[in-house]
């Protein structure tokens, strides 16, 4: 069985989404872990308080998120276009 060729987009763009999926995991755990390491050093590990953060932290993991979204519509946009040529073949 072969996959015809109007499938390979879509399916490298899913491929994608899952990769940004897998990206945004990664680059938030390595954000995170990093920051609150510094935060570790810096007020020492016993420290009760709370401290603050920049928003911008987050912006990685947002980034990888909007792609991901972003791919997934478009794999699902080509989907149905070939779908739709299908099914106009059959009838």
């Amino acid at each position: 069985m072969s996959l015809p060729a109007s499938l390979l987009w879509p399916a490298l763009i899913f491929v994608s989404a899952l990769a940004s999926d897998f990206l945004q995991y990664v680059s938030m755990s390595l954000v995170w872990f990093f920051f609150t390491r510094h935060k570790e050093k810096q007020l020492g590990a016993d420290f009760e308080g709370s401290f603050s953060w920049s928003p911008a932290i987050n912006y990685p993991g947002y980034t990888f998120f909007w792609l991901k979204c972003s791919l997934v519509l478009a794999g699902y946009l080509l989907l149905g276009v070939f779908i739709y040529q299908q099914i106009k073949l059959v009838s």
